[in-house]
């Protein structure tokens, strides 16, 4: 299979990243596996990627990419526009919506569904948007060697969400068996402090 799009996320290790064109998205998985390839590509490049398609956990992504070329937009082609998800759009997100750029706001901190916090591996916060339950996935390929510095960051600012204060999303829609939030740089996040 074949797309093209803009590249705006990457996971640290390379082991996922995001094309955007317009307000559709998908995951290129597994770049780590062609490093010569990565040195071709930089955020922000509009991109042609060749791999397989595949479903996981209802995401889709291209694997076992074989090509990535830079290209020139083409004449449909459109710089990513985020799309705004509200309490009421979220029950009605669809596998398919997954890899899109969303922004969500209002998102308040729930430190008793989430628990203890350890970011050693993959680690799910779980954040009020009205009376929902939001999943935000932190995937431990966001950082590199064992740290978890992204992931602290974002961490940092998805707890300062109470008492009057909210966070406000940008990024990628994740999936895995149902919608969730997927940071990847810190800037995904923004902390809004109450008025």
């Amino acid at each position: 299979m074949r797309v093209q799009g803009y590249l705006t996320r990457h996971m640290l290790d390379w082991d996922s990243a995001y094309l955007h064109d317009g307000t559709t998205g998908i995951n290129l998985y597994k770049l780590s596996y062609t490093p010569e390839l990565l040195s071709l590509i930089a955020v922000g490049d509009y991109i042609e990627a060749m791999g397989t398609f595949a479903r996981y956990g209802g995401m889709r992504q291209l694997s076992y990419i074989t090509r990535i070329i830079l290209v020139n937009p083409g004449p449909t082609s459109t710089e990513p526009t985020p799309t705004i998800v509200t309490e009421a759009d979220w029950p009605n997100l669809v596998a398919g919506d997954d890899g899109k750029l969303v922004t969500v706001t209002g998102l308040t901190f729930d430190a008793v569904a989430t628990g203890d916090i350890i970011l050693g591996g993959h680690f799910t916060f779980y954040m009020k948007l009205g009376a929902l339950s939001i999943k935000v996935y932190l995937n431990y390929h966001n950082d590199v060697n064992g740290t978890t510095i992204r992931r602290q960051a974002i961490a940092d600012v998805l707890t300062a969400a109470v008492d009057g204060a909210t966070v406000t999303f940008t990024g990628v829609l994740g999936w895995y068996n149902g919608p969730q939030l997927l940071p990847i740089p810190p800037s995904d996040v923004t902390l809004v402090p109450a008025a």
